[in-house]
């Protein structure tokens, strides 16, 4: 899944530096496994659609 983000930088000095960095998230999709357990509150506070 790719997404953009749009928005405007002003112009800046010649000694401006921007570095942008991108970092993709890891999903292991070979080993599954329970990593966390969700209590009652949990479970009870998900957004719900409808």
């Amino acid at each position: 899944m790719v997404s953009g983000v749009n928005f405007n930088l002003p112009v800046g000095a010649t000694s401006t530096v921007v570095e942008v960095a991108e970092k993709a998230v890891a999903v292991n999709t070979e080993q599954p496994r329970v990593q966390g357990v969700l209590n009652r509150e949990q479970i009870e506070n998900l957004p719900v659609d409808g």
